[in-house]
């Protein structure tokens, strides 16, 4: 199982219902990628918001909030992410 970052900003960032959420992951999941699934998370003033859809690797397993993922190098890809987003918001 692989894993990924999507970062979506702008009107993108408005989709923060648990439902608004699993619609973009739906779009996601149906472009034609041989992606099986996808868990988001979107962290916001408002708080924490979690969605899935689809299924894992493994046969007739469907992905949800509980889902485990083994990140892998990831967390360069996150670590950038957070300082570019630290540096945008020092530089106000």
């Amino acid at each position: 199982m692989g894993s990924g970052v999507i970062a979506f900003g702008g009107a993108c960032a408005a989709a923060t219902t648990k439902e608004s959420i699993r619609e973009s992951l739906k779009l996601a999941v149906d472009t034609g990628e041989k992606v099986a699934g996808r868990v988001a998370v979107v962290v916001d003033e408002g708080g924490v918001s979690m969605a899935a859809f689809g299924s894992s690797d493994a046969p007739g397993v469907m992905m949800d909030d509980d889902t485990v993922f083994e990140i892998g190098s990831l967390t360069k890809v996150l670590t950038g992410l957070i300082r570019s987003s630290l540096s945008r918001l020092l530089a106000r």
